[in-house]
């Protein structure tokens, strides 16, 4: 998990966090920023944790990061303001789901470790046979 996403809220302020996982916060928005704040009715509503969501993927994107990890998905489902939170960033074009780790095979082919075929070489069979049989 190389991004991590953190969304905090209390009773008066809304805010998401983007941190590395060396720990340190990458990207964030909050409703405490008076940009933001002054366009909202309420810094703790649906449209609030939509307007950060937004924002935060707005952020994202111009700093190269589109994808991200993030447990929200689970309480969304209950949650209506974590859901359109989690829907406007996937909106605003970021994946809420980090990629695979690519294998150490793919960056050092001299590497010790490799897989093996996926499949079964046939031909090798063949010249064993013919060999056999001469």
């Amino acid at each position: 998990q190389l991004f991590r996403l953190i969304l905090e809220s209390t009773s008066r302020h809304v805010s998401g966090q983007v941190v590395h996982y060396t720990g340190k916060t990458i990207i964030s928005a909050s409703t405490k920023e008076w940009a933001i704040k002054r366009h909202l009715y309420s810094t703790n509503d649906v449209s609030a944790y939509e307007n950060i969501g937004s924002i935060l993927a707005h952020r994202c994107l111009q700093s190269g990061i589109s994808e991200i990890h993030t447990d929200l998905s689970v309480e969304g489902e209950r949650s209506e303001k974590i859901r359109s939170f989690i829907e406007a960033l996937q909106h605003g074009g970021v994946k809420t789901e980090e990629p695979d780790v690519i294998s150490e095979h793919f960056f050092f082919p001299w590497s010790k470790m490799k897989p093996g075929l996926p499949w079964e070489v046939v031909e090798d069979k063949i010249l064993e046979n013919t060999k056999k049989r001469e």
